[in-house]
């Protein structure tokens, strides 16, 4: 699940207030930015993917999905590296992240570091 990018919340405030303003996720007062043309979104629009994710019912009996911006991610079979001259940074699911072998050894990988 991908909300987005989400101006004015602390996950991003690690990287500092200067590369805030510099990546255009903060104005030179501080404030967040909201730009839907780069996928930048406020916290109500970021969480509605999360929601739709909880309580659609166009996803009973689906697994294993990618969701992004209350649907279906599309899949995007030919992925280019990232330039920084991006309008927006790519959100579109690609094949390896919802590769059934590797979700099945990391569900078992992540079963036995819990249990030691």
């Amino acid at each position: 699940m991908h909300p987005g990018i989400v101006a004015g919340t602390n996950l991003n405030s690690s990287v500092g207030e200067e590369q805030l303003k510099a990546t255009g996720l903060m104005d030179e007062h501080g404030q967040p930015v909201v730009d839907l043309e780069r996928g930048i979104k406020t916290v109500q629009q970021g969480a509605g993917t999360t929601a739709f994710a909880a309580t659609s019912p166009l996803l009973e009996g689906i697994g294993g999905v990618y969701l992004e911006d209350n649907d279906i991610s599309e899949l995007d079979t030919d992925p280019q590296p990232l330039t920084g001259a991006e309008k927006a940074p790519p959100a579109d699911v690609v094949p390896y992240a919802i590769d059934p072998q590797s979700a099945r050894r990391l569900w078992e990988l992540s079963e036995k570091l819990i249990k030691g």
